[in-house]
């Protein structure tokens, strides 16, 4: 698939995007779909499959919707550009792998 396929899909059936294609590093919201970008470093120095999993599952514990949001995973970091509020406000938010502690949900 060509990569403008590729989001008017994710974008039809409400899925988000993975990937580690500069192509999707896409934080300027025009596809209306949320991405998980990781970097080259983040390829080569830590669990990419483990950083994508914590984030699918605990983004929600800062407020940060999925769908809404380009996660850039990096080397020691998420970098979270995400539009909130009734004017979507674009904002930004980075954490640290190190200061993360697992949530628990009641």
């Amino acid at each position: 698939m060509k990569d403008g396929e590729v989001f008017e899909v994710a974008q039809e059936e409400e899925r988000i995007i993975i990937s580690g294609d500069d192509d999707f590093k896409a934080k300027d919201f025009k596809y209306n779909c949320g991405i998980i970008w990781f970097t080259d470093s983040a390829k080569r120095n830590i669990n990419v499959v483990e950083k994508i999993t914590w984030i699918i599952n605990h983004i929600d514990n800062y407020a940060i919707d999925l769908n809404k949001a380009f996660i850039s995973i990096r080397r020691n970091e998420y970098y979270i550009w995400y539009k909130k509020g009734m004017n979507n406000k674009l904002k930004e938010k980075s954490i640290k792998y190190e200061k993360i502690k697992d949530f628990k949900k009641d």
